[in-house]
């Protein structure tokens, strides 16, 4: 199964360096902008064939790209251990870093 579908995506990679037309870019050569519009293209459309699943079956599909998808994340409490250790700094720093970030990219103005 696997190496059918390699080989439609490596067809369909030729297909796009031959036949797509060559876009803005020439460096490092045209052909390679055509590949990488026609990967794109797969991308696109593996993402609205994964649209029309339910929601279970696409989440078995995913476990395909990365088997740790299916199992739970485990449970963190931020607030549990409030040491002034270099471990600590570095799990909350970067958890409230990100947050503060996340919070001041997203604000509403009134």
């Amino acid at each position: 199964m696997y190496s059918g579908a390699y080989a439609a995506v490596a067809g369909f990679l030729v297909f796009s360096m031959i036949q797509f037309r060559d876009g803005p870019f020439i460096r490092p050569h045209p052909a390679f902008w055509r590949v990488v519009l026609g990967v794109n293209l797969l991308y696109e459309l593996a993402l609205v064939f994964l649209l029309f699943q339910d929601l279970n079956s696409a989440r078995a599909m995913m476990t395909y790209l990365d088997p740790n998808l299916g199992r739970p994340l485990p449970e963190k409490n931020y607030a549990e251990n409030c040491a002034f250790t270099p471990q600590n700094i570095w799990v909350n720093g970067t958890f409230t870093s990100r947050h503060t970030v996340s919070d001041m990219t997203h604000t509403e103005r009134h």
